[in-house]
């Protein structure tokens, strides 16, 4: 069945956004699997902006977001734009091709099979057994979102979002380098302000897993220190860390769990906090 993306963002950056879309395009020619997109903007206010993009299937547009290229477009999406952009999932229950000529209607397609007419099931008002599977299939593509929209976030330069459309007001997030879990989201918000203010820093998100409220993402964080962090005074130094996190999503679709795990230990020896240690 055709699957189609509406993504809405809020920017008075269109011009970057387009160049943004210009390069994606290019770099992912012969790799990526989507068919069409369109961006229109709000005739009513013109930093609304909405793109809808086309895939052949859903399992197409996730083969589509795990290219390394889609997410470093979309972390320069999140720069560009006044807030965090939405994504709505939609399968493609018509898609009708209507012809200019009087009494004369257009092929009627139900998914993309082109078969005019055809019953699906749930068209008689009864959802068969897939049903509950595909409303999985769409909350776990969401939670995907979700976890890419997370990592953007944080990465991304200026002022720390609120988070709060994200990240549930009770989160709990779990660091080996805390010996207590960090509850809140304000007290959450100060430890990842406590990173940003330490090293300026991106994420590359190289996998990202879900499976009913759970999503597990594996990540390079590339980063360079420039503020005090754990006593160590700025080094100036390029840093890379590996590491993968464990989400907990609540009933409301919000983060409401994290669990984190990194190589904590090279972080500090490229920092040379172990040099004296190896001596």
């Amino acid at each position: 069945m055709t699957f189609v993306q509406l993504i809405e963002c809020r920017t008075s950056r269109l011009d970057e956004m387009n160049r943004l879309m210009d390069d994606w395009v290019r770099q992912t020619k012969g790799t990526r699997t989507a068919t069409h997109a369109l961006v229109g903007t709000d005739r009513s206010d013109a930093s609304h902006v909405v793109e809808v993009v086309e895939f052949p299937s859903y399992e197409d547009a996730m083969r589509n977001s795990n290219l390394p290229q889609t997410d470093r477009i979309y972390r320069g999406l999140v720069a560009l734009c006044d807030e965090l952009p939405t994504f709505t999932d939609l399968d493609v229950v018509r898609d009708e091709h209507l012809s200019a000529a009087d009494g004369v209607q257009g092929e009627r397609r139900s998914g993309h099979d082109g078969v005019q007419g055809e019953r699906r099931p749930g068209d008689d008002g009864v959802r068969d057994e897939r049903g509950s599977g595909d409303d999985g299939v769409r909350g776990e593509r969401r939670s995907v979102d979700s976890v890419r929209g997370f990592f953007a976030a944080v990465g991304a330069p200026g002022e720390l979002p609120a988070l709060n459309d994200l990240l549930d007001e009770d989160i709990h997030s779990r660091d080996p380098m805390n010996p207590q879990d960090t509850v809140g989201l304000d007290h959450v918000r100060a430890e990842f302000r406590m990173w940003r203010g330490a090293f300026d820093s991106a994420f590359t998100v190289e996998d990202v897993f879900a499976q009913g409220d759970r999503a597990c993402a594996r990540w390079t964080w590339r980063a360079v220190h420039r503020g005090d962090f754990l006593g160590i005074a700025p080094t100036g130094r390029q840093v890379l860390m590996t590491g993968m996190t464990l989400f907990r999503f609540g009933a409301d679709g919000k983060i409401a769990e994290l669990w984190w795990q990194h190589d904590q230990l090279g972080l500090m020896q490229q920092l040379g906090a172990l040099d004296e240690l190896e001596q």
